[in-house]
């Protein structure tokens, strides 16, 4: 008996040793409402049964202030409704007044709906800025999250700028706040130099202070403003005369003078070939109803008749008031942004861009920077014509034989990549694509992106710091990266209309694949190869001989007609053909062109030990990965993310302390995140879906964004997503869709249909699902809410969405309110509405699911 007593004490002594790890939370579901259940993300959580709240006092806001508020002598005890080691739900107490919230969890104290600034753009971007810059006296508009909690009632919005160096703060009014974007001048006698951005709500008083933005203040770069006027050059301007010569000498003045203005008076300038846009040039009009560059308009008779664009630029440049009318070319205008973006076959851009502009064109991405377009009209119309009874009769049938139409470079109003610093602003773009990919500091605001003619019109955007505002798009469009993940991005009150062609998908969040890091100059040679066939993992190419294993170590781009794109890692290659990974995937229509370049894929692995910012992997990393992002995908420390500052062998070096330290439960993935996205007040009318996405998307907010008569909203993976007050109204599905893409849902939903890549590439499963939030959302005439695996999907993930919390949601007239399918674990379902739903809750394949009845 001695013995087994002996035994059991020295069994619990180790765990009496261990040292009891403090709870710790670091995200939350915001904002929320006094009755409604909120998430809690963090670690240690498992033994926190309940939580003591308090409303803050909406006192006078003075500064801010650093610590948590005493609590009052009456604090509120929340019993937790359900909780694991990682999250915690609990309902904030009905009879609070809105406004920001005190929660202690054992110890940890955290204040809820607190204003959150993010990041910050100049409402007019000019010359010399990047992200989060902007000139003294100068309009900003502030992106983030609880800028404003109650819509109808009275704003008291305030934002304070903090001088990093010395801590004087100026306090300034916003002239418009909505929940995720203020509008403030800047004082004409702020100094140059570094500040923090805090901003209040108007509640909490003086520790309703919520910061978390740099703004950096400093002078703009100055164009020349000598004015060349085309008519002093010997333009006519009457729409019959040949001005071509009399522009180039203008553009050409221009650029010999270092940059200036070339003035275009009203009328119409008929011209007959390409220009290049010289640095520090802007190309004025009279505005875009009274001066027009027009080129021929006849039919053409062949592929000769065609310029490959007629405006070239290297950054620097900007169009203002003026229409462009464009018919025989294969693009309007085309920024040499694209060739160091490789976004152009490396053998094509000699016949694409003439020789004395390739020279002017960047070294590498992100280089060109400074392209304006305001209140410009691009008319683009390669189809123009009047269909005839016979389909070789028709100008689209035409450009087809001649190879000058599906081409993913071709047929585009605008081709961009990587430039920094563009504004898009109050232009009319009618006619065909329009591309503009790996922006950096982007404003595209209150454009119509338009085609009239029926063909198919695809609007093609992405990058970082980028704001779309108060747009109308037609037809299909995407948010898509090509070499930068899309982060730190806006998406509101625009407008998706007027389906024709295509896949009908509003702003498809474009996420796969997985980002790794190509290495471009610093790896192997960027080669362009021609495909012959594709089958499986194998590409068998054209013309080319290889040394065998020649491009071991190398990754494959492949760009497909819609504009996605695959990158694989090659395992290996003979003289005529490539292994891949991984297949490229069923379906997939084979391209004319491959790239291959030094390419570190995405990796999945398992934490050894952590010391700080410190990280040691099971598996070594195989190259520099420094710069890409870490992300914990499972165990403890899951949904946290940083960036590699430096990396080798199993040892990486991160930019941060962790809130919760991995350990050996955890597994990371090393790959660029996408996320930090805001989708707000949009409207779409007749789309199969909106804002339908393939691929993780991390941290991002779905708010009060309206879609009538489609399929829904819906992600494939996702960490922290919040679905709030959007309006599904009548389920519709369009046609169906194309060999390779994804099947369509048979019903409408708001939801998750985890699946794609991620879920199919990696042997050790993770949730492909983590932390998301349904709430006050209505969904009506055959929509509901959904979460589960997209239908054929494959993969090994046991569980595949983790803590979702679906709250005082609205439902009528469906066969079913929620569906949760297998996989689904630990999930709050509180406080809905059902009006003639026959299912309203059908969660039986679920697991640890809570209900809560409603109202």
């Amino acid at each position: 008996m001695a013995r087994v007593a002996s035994l059991a004490f020295a069994l619990l002594l180790p765990s009496l040793c261990l040292p009891v790890r403090a709870a710790k939370i670091f995200w939350v579901s915001e904002p929320i409402a006094p009755g409604e259940m909120a998430l809690l993300y963090g670690g240690d959580l498992g033994g926190v049964r309940t939580i003591t709240s308090w409303p803050l006092e909406d006192g006078e806001p003075k500064l801010p202030r650093s610590g948590f508020p005493s609590p009052p002598l009456t604090v509120v005890p929340v019993p937790v409704s359900q909780s694991s080691s990682s999250s915690l739900k609990v309902p904030i107490p009905g009879a609070f007044e809105a406004g920001i919230f005190a929660l202690d969890a054992d110890g940890e104290k955290l204040l809820v709906n607190r204003p959150k600034p993010e990041w910050s753009q100049p409402e007019r971007l000019l010359p010399g800025l990047g992200e989060n810059e902007a000139v003294a006296g100068s309009r900003i508009e502030v992106f983030g999250r609880n800028f404003l909690l109650d819509l109808e009632g009275p704003k008291h919005v305030l934002l304070l700028l903090r001088e990093s160096g010395t801590g004087k703060t100026v306090v300034v009014a916003p002239d418009r706040a909505e929940r995720y974007r203020l509008s403030v001048r800047l004082p004409e006698s702020l100094a140059p130099g570094s500040y923090e951005i805090w901003v209040h709500n108007g509640h909490g008083g003086e520790w309703g202070w919520g910061g978390g933005a740099t703004l950096v203040v400093k002078s703009a770069e100055a164009w020349p403003s000598t004015l060349f006027d085309v008519r002093e050059f010997g333009a006519k301007g009457d729409g019959v005369s040949d001005d071509s010569e009399a522009v180039r000498k203008a553009l050409a003045a221009a650029e010999k003078a270092g940059g200036g203005i070339v003035y275009l008076p009203a009328g119409t300038y008929a011209v007959r070939e390409a220009f290049f846009l010289p640095a520090k040039t802007l190309l004025e009009g009279d505005g875009k109803d009274f001066t027009w560059l027009k080129w021929p308009q006849n039919a053409p008779h062949g592929p000769s008749d065609f310029l490959p664009a007629v405006l070239y630029g290297s950054g620097q440049y900007s169009i203002e008031g003026l229409s462009l009318l464009v018919r025989n070319a294969r693009r309007v205008l085309l920024d040499l942004s694209v060739v160091a973006d490789r976004l152009v076959p490396a053998d094509q851009v000699e016949a694409e861009v003439p020789l004395a502009f390739r020279k002017r064109a960047a070294g590498a991405p992100w280089e060109t920077r400074d392209l304006f377009l305001r209140n410009v009209r691009i008319d683009y119309l390669p189809f123009a014509g009047a269909p005839g009874r016979k389909p070789e009769h028709d100008p689209q049938w035409a450009l087809g034989r001649w190879g000058l139409a599906g081409r993913e470079d071709e047929e585009l109003s605008l081709f961009l990549g990587g430039v920094r610093n563009v504004e898009i602003s109050g232009c009319e773009l009618v006619g065909m694509r329009h591309r503009l990919l790996d922006l950096r500091n982007g404003r595209i605001i209150g454009n119509d992106f338009s085609n009239p003619m029926g063909a198919f019109s695809h609007t093609e955007l992405g990058g970082r710091y980028l704001a779309l505002l108060d747009n109308w798009v037609a037809d299909g469009s995407v948010l898509q990266s090509h070499l930068d993940a899309c982060r730190f991005f806006v998406v509101a009150h625009n407008s998706f209309s007027d389906f024709g062609r295509g896949e009908r998908m509003a702003l498809a969040f474009q996420g796969q694949p997985l980002r790794g890091k190509w290495l471009g100059k610093g790896g192997l040679p960027v080669r362009w190869f021609p495909v012959e066939r594709m089958e499986g993992k194998t590409i068998a190419l054209r013309r080319e001989r290889l040394a065998p294993g020649e491009l071991r170590g190398a990754g494959v781009r492949i760009e497909r007609a819609d504009g996605s794109e695959s990158w694989i890692p090659v395992q290996s290659n003979d003289e005529r053909s490539i292994l891949l990974a991984w297949p490229v995937g069923t379906g997939s229509e084979v391209p004319d062109w491959i790239e291959t370049a030094g390419y570190l894929p995405p990796l999945l692995s398992a934490v050894s030990r952590v010391s700080g910012r410190e990280l040691f992997l099971a598996d070594k990393v195989a190259g520099d990965y420094a710069g890409l992002d870490v992300q914990i995908v499972s165990g403890r420390g899951a949904g946290q993310v940083r960036t590699v500052v430096q990396a080798q062998g199993d040892h990486l070096t991160v930019d941060r302390d962790w809130e919760v330290a991995p350990d050996a439960t955890s597994q990371v993935l090393l790959h660029q995140v996408q996320g930090n996205g805001i989708f707000f007040g949009n409207e779409a009318e007749d789309p199969n879906g909106l804002f339908v996405g393939e691929g993780d998307l991390y941290d991002s907010v779905f708010d009060a964004n309206t879609v009538r008569r489609s399929l829904g909203i819906w992600e494939s993976s996702g960490t922290f997503l919040q679905f709030l007050e959007n309006v599904l109204d009548i389920a519709v599905r369009y046609g169906e869709p194309a060999p390779g893409a994804p099947s369509l849902p048979d019903h409408g939903i708001l939801g998750v249909l985890a699946g794609g890549e991620i879920g199919e590439r990696f042997s050790s499963p993770f949730e492909l699902l983590r932390g998301v939030v349904f709430r006050r959302n209505r969904l009506a005439f055959g929509h509901r809410i959904r979460v589960g695996s997209r239908p054929g999907a494959s993969g090994s993930a046991a569980v595949v969405a983790r803590d979702l919390v679906i709250d005082h949601n609205w439902f009528e007239h469906g066969t079913v309110g929620i569906e949760l399918e297998r996989g689904v674990r630990q999930a709050v379902i509180s406080r809905n509405l059902f009006f003639d739903v026959a299912v309203p809750q059908q969660v039986n394949q679920a697991t640890e699911v809570e209900v809560i009845p409603g109202p």
